[in-house]
């Protein structure tokens, strides 16, 4: 039976055997972890065992594992067993061939595990990724599965993990922030990912120094991020404001073709000038004021951090010029969701037209 964490906690009792997979293996080991936590929430005294099957010599000592399993405990009535890498015991032969001897005894003691047994089995086949849409679209979708799988997830509990792509990465830590019970701005989050690597693993670690940092305070700002990251991503995606803020057309164009090169961001880099080009306008209306850089930067919602940019930005770009890149990115956006143009080209182009130095100088 196909299902999720969140339905699966809500179970009054786990199910006896349980499968997890799936090409996210940050999110299968980490659902690998809660799942023992709640088992040994429910069962204080019970008994937990861990076999990587990948260091099982033979096939025999991993039928001395299972026997091991089913023999009766006198220390405690509930037990646990995880077998890790559990297709590393298992030969990718066809159904029709006989059966081993391991393989008899594990469908018998998946077939009728015994009372106070508990399974989990974790697994990266690259043949199941994928399985759960399949399922979803045909259920007998695993018929085609191989054993063991086939037993698995056709007679117990499964949860597939399939992979998130970088694109989905920003829900994610949005979510994994709102869930702490913490709260982020949406340039906090767009630091945050571009100071990190598009590594679950590496975020969730930056995640929870941030969150132990913070403590009881709940709001998290990019002061905050400038204290605690670890600052390992190669490439900042924000230098490109203090690139474009100084007119450095070809230290802008030799960036962006570096970045594109490693991430596919586009839409984040758009963002990131657009937001600048906006709050620069802003700014060329409030700098009229006698107002210090401080509540400038209150003004526009940003860290006084990236201030100069924003200073050198009023001094290298006329009213005029910044509405007029402010057209410019939003007609590339346009571009990007609406046509098949390369997406180094249109930067290239913006990158030209916002810094030209042709443009007409009104509303000096």
């Amino acid at each position: 039976m196909s299902g999720n964490l969140k339905e699966l906690f809500a179970k009054k009792t786990l199910p006896q055997v349980i499968t997890l997979f799936g090409e996210e293996d940050f999110f299968v080991f980490e659902a690998y972890g809660n799942i023992v936590k709640k088992f040994t929430n429910d069962f204080p005294d019970a008994l937990v065992e861990v076999f990587d099957v990948d260091e099982v010599r033979s096939k025999e000592d991993f039928i001395d594992i299972l026997e091991k399993t089913i023999q009766p405990s006198f220390f405690s009535s509930n037990k646990l067993f995880v077998f890790k890498n559990i297709e590393a015991i298992f030969s990718k032969k066809s159904k029709k061939d006989k059966a081993e001897p391991h393989e008899v005894l594990f469908s018998k003691v998946i077939l009728n595990p015994p009372e106070g047994n508990f399974y989990i089995f974790i697994t990266f086949e690259s043949s199941m990724f994928g399985i759960s849409k399949k399922w979803q679209k045909d259920k007998k979708a695993l018929d085609l599965v191989k054993f063991p799988f086939d037993l698995l997830l056709g007679k117990h509990y499964w949860i597939e993990f399939p992979k998130v792509y970088e694109n989905q990465i920003r829900a994610w830590v949005i979510q994994r922030i709102k869930e702490k019970n913490y709260l982020a701005d949406p340039e906090v989050i767009d630091f945050f990912l571009a100071n990190t690597n598009p590594n679950l693993w590496e975020i969730n670690t930056e995640l929870e120094k941030i969150f132990a940092y913070l403590g009881e305070r709940k709001k998290l700002t990019i002061d905050d991020l400038l204290t605690v990251l670890t600052g390992n991503r190669d490439i900042n995606i924000f230098e490109i404001t203090s690139l474009v803020a100084q007119r450095k057309v070809a230290e802008s164009i030799v960036f962006i073709n570096k970045v594109l090169n490693v991430y596919r961001q586009e839409l984040l880099i758009l963002s990131v000038l657009l937001k600048f080009f906006r709050n620069l306008l802003v700014l060329s209306e409030l700098s009229k004021q006698k107002l210090d850089n401080s509540q400038l930067a209150k003004a526009i919602g940003v860290s006084p951090f990236f201030m100069n940019d924003y200073l050198i930005g009023l001094k290298n770009y006329t009213k005029f010029e910044i509405e007029n890149a402010i057209r410019e990115i939003v007609k590339v956006d346009h571009l990007f969701k609406a046509s098949s143009k390369d997406s180094k080209y249109l930067f290239f182009v913006l990158l030209s037209n916002i810094m030209k130095k042709d443009v007409p100088k009104k509303n000096r």
